[in-house]
Parts: structure tokens; sequence; C-alpha cells
């Protein structure tokens, strides 16, 4: 996934997931919520 991002500006990858505490630099949450709360098209 991070070679993805650098490879296509415009793909983004935010590590989630959705069960108990996540560590530092992960969300908390659905693949989809999250990245619908966080990416919008303009």
């Amino acid at each position: 996934m991070q070679q993805l991002m650098t490879e296509y500006p415009n793909f983004h990858y935010t590590p989630c997931i959705t069960n108990g505490e996540p560590p530092e630099g992960i969300s908390k949450g659905r693949a989809s919520d999250v990245g619908l709360s966080t990416y919008y098209l303009i």
C-alpha cells in the first residue's frame, strides 16, 4: 500500500482496525467509514 501511495498521488492509504484499541498511527473503525470521513471529492 505504501508503494502505491508513492506511485499514485491520488491514492490514500489509511491503516485502520475495527476491534480493540489501535496503536498510534492507526485509525479505529471500518475502512469505508474512516475513508469517507477523512477524504472527500472536490
